[in-house]
């Protein structure tokens, strides 16, 4: 981690270490390179995950197997905390059903649908419940 508290942040660095040598080849200390590699990481990670949903993709996983790991991948590799939840429309586009949300607390026992839509999403989230 870099930094402290609040302001805190993951970060990977590459390090060198050159010995220092006097005219006579003795060691006299050490010289240290340091590069912040953190959005190599980064493309790393994504590269890693986006390649994981095509294969789900390529063997047919069930939709719910794959939007499952896509908001996972989301909430994951985001900069700060989030919750990702995936909400599908019907045919017409009037009508939002429930198609992902991992850490939302959706499933068996969560608050349900209603209650992320009213409550994170807002007024937006209301229009959506009764329609337009």
């Amino acid at each position: 981690m870099l930094g402290s508290s609040a302001a805190a942040r993951e970060a990977f660095f590459d390090f060198t270490y050159e010995p220092r040598r006097d005219a006579g080849g003795n060691v006299t200390g050490v010289r240290v390179i340091g590069v912040e590699t953190t959005q190599i990481k980064h493309a790393q990670r994504l590269t890693a995950e986006h390649r994981v949903l095509l294969e789900q993709i390529a063997r047919q996983a069930p939709l719910t197997e794959v939007l499952e790991g896509m908001a996972r991948a989301i909430e994951d590799l985001a900069p700060e905390e989030v919750l990702v939840s995936v909400l599908l429309a019907d045919a017409e586009g009037r009508h939002l059903r429930h198609g992902a949300g991992p850490s939302a607390g959706l499933g068996e026992g969560g608050p349900g649908l209603r209650w992320l839509v009213e409550k994170v999403v807002g007024w937006v989230g209301r229009l959506c419940l009764v329609g337009f």
